[in-house]
């Protein structure tokens, strides 16, 4: 899924992206706002190529809007957000499908993550890795664990399972939109990082993301129980236990004076 949107400065990206992806891949290209004609040029170009599909959804405009009518598309049980700005090697996708097939307890499988800087210059500096091995202790377990000691918005570049993938939930301004999904689809199923394969994301102020503040813990706690509640509406035995642990990993964060209420508590 390649949602676009002002994407005639990356459409070189873009092309070279199509090249790496497999075969067999069936491509969703989507232009929501049509504020330039990249699309239709790219539409031009790749009009014989049975992979892909040319979308014009009539949405809300928004990013997390945008994903969402581009899920509502999937036919295949396994799909990928690509973003027109960020570039795999070939191969890239063939091992992370290989991961699910190795794996069905998978939910997401993602590679190492480098993010460039394309303003400032200098090297790409690898991002955090997932900070457990998965599979070791129940979905739920390791969903809490990658929601408060690593960004989960990293997986959201991976490939998910799509039988698990609800539409993106609205947080405040849409931000951290994609963390919470990922968190709420690694309640059901593990996270598992692929490192012999490697994405490169730009960093640059016109993304999407280089003007979000960041979460709050209160706001952090308070999307991450909303996502936990929609998944699951009805266990809420379960729900009470994995909101405790929730809460928990909150405290911990939280300045002396609330610890120590809590505690008390």
């Amino acid at each position: 899924m390649l949602p676009l949107h002002q994407a005639g400065r990356w459409q070189r990206v873009i092309e070279d992206n199509l090249a790496a992806m497999p075969a067999k891949a069936r491509i969703l290209i989507s232009d929501a706002t049509g504020v330039d004609g990249t699309l239709d040029q790219l539409e031009r170009a790749h009009r014989h190529d049975p992979r892909v599909r040319f979308l014009r959804p009539a949405i809300s405009p928004g990013w997390r809007e945008h994903c969402n009518a581009l899920l509502a598309e999937v036919e295949t049980p396994l799909a990928a957000f690509m973003p027109q700005d960020d570039s795999i090697a070939p191969g890239h996708f063939e091992a992370l499908v290989g991961v699910h097939n190795q794996r069905p307890d998978t939910a997401v499988s993602f590679g190492l993550v480098k993010a460039q800087n394309i303003e400032t210059g200098g090297g790409a500096a690898m991002l955090e890795r997932l900070p457990y091995r998965p599979g070791e202790r129940p979905a739920w377990q390791e969903a809490v664990s990658a929601a408060f000691q690593w960004n989960p918005g990293i997986a959201f570049r991976g490939v998910v399972r799509m039988s698990l993938a609800q539409p993106l939930a609205p947080t405040d301004r849409d931000r951290f939109a994609d963390l919470v999904w990922v968190f709420g689809m690694a309640l059901h199923g593990h996270l598992v990082e692929e490192p012999e394969v490697t994405y490169l994301k730009r960093m640059h102020t016109t993304a999407t993301h280089p003007d979000w503040d960041r979460f709050s813990e209160d706001e952090r706690r308070f999307f991450l129980l909303n996502e936990l509640i929609r998944q699951f509406p009805d266990r809420p035995q379960f729900v009470n236990c994995v909101g405790a642990a929730i809460w928990c990993e909150s405290a911990r964060r939280m300045p002396p004076p609330w610890q120590d209420q809590l505690r008390d508590w």
